[in-house]
């Protein structure tokens, strides 16, 4: 059995991973990155509401469009409160920006947009319904953009995927550039405008609480009803619902865990086999 270890300064929490061929060529590409110079980690927090989020994400298209200016519509840029429909357009916005090589000098920026988007999604749910979610992924050490190559897929491995997000399950990170079925489905975007995903990277993201598993069941039934009135095979593995899980975090001080996740720096990153 192999442990992913976090160390929060003396803090140390413990993932227990599964073991597959795919979690052993994830680990491989992970161990490529631990102690590099290179790079460093990040930890992103998402769904714990502070009062300047709403804020921040204005500030930052502001910046934006202060380097090219209306890249981001005139009606963002002076907003105190943004509805999630706003939030998923602005999403979007940002996906068509990342690809624009016009934009590749702020791409530091534009990340930090992207961040600040999902940031801003529990403030905007008023009944608090979305789940605190913990990002973490490997990063350009100076300009702490992603920047390693991702690997391709084996056929094989979209069988791994699960629809379910339970709480503290560690899933692989969804990287690309777009909205999976789910989400798209969710945004009430079209089904051909989903991007499933073809590659992965050595990240992962795990949440803090779920949505009810007959929640979430009724939610999948319908995107798979949705794909199949869209002539989308929901028999094609690539085309799969959910995550990869890669293992299960091992919380022993349930009172301690916001705190050093929250207020502590995320300062090592081991892979120990017991």
């Amino acid at each position: 059995m192999k442990l992913l270890k976090l160390t929060f300064e003396r803090h140390t929490i413990s993932i227990r991973l599964n073991d597959n061929d795919f979690i052993k060529r994830w680990l491989t590409d992970l161990e490529q990155y631990i102690d590099n110079k290179n790079y460093s980690y990040q930890i992103t927090l998402n769904g714990f509401v502070g009062k300047d989020t709403f804020k921040q994400l204005r500030l930052v298209i502001q910046e934006i469009n202060k380097a090219y200016p209306q890249s981001i519509p005139y009606l963002y840029t002076e907003k105190f409160e943004f509805t999630m429909q706003e939030l998923s357009d602005l999403h979007y916005i940002y996906e068509q920006l990342a690809v624009n090589p016009l934009y590749k000098s702020i791409i530091g920026l534009l990340d930090k947009f992207n961040d600040c988007i999902h940031h801003a999604e529990e403030a905007a749910i008023k009944n608090q319904t979305a789940a605190p979610r913990v990002r973490f992924r490997v990063v350009d050490s100076k300009t702490r953009v992603p920047n390693f190559p991702k690997v391709p897929f084996k056929k094989e491995d979209y069988k791994l995927y699960d629809p379910y997000i339970e709480p503290y399950v560690v899933y692989l990170n969804y990287n690309a550039l777009g909205e999976d079925f789910l989400k798209t489905f969710r945004s009430g975007r079209p089904a051909s405008t989903a991007v499933p995903l073809s590659e992965y990277s050595p990240s992962f993201f795990f949440v803090l609480q779920s949505d009810y598993v007959e929640k979430q069941h009724r939610e999948i039934t319908n995107c798979i009803q949705w794909m199949q009135n869209s002539n989308i095979d929901v028999t094609d593995p690539v085309n799969s619902l959910g995550h990869i899980p890669l293992g299960r975090l091992h919380k022993v001080y349930p009172e301690d865990f916001l705190k050093v996740i929250l207020q502590r720096k995320l300062t090592k990153v081991e892979i120990e086999e017991l």
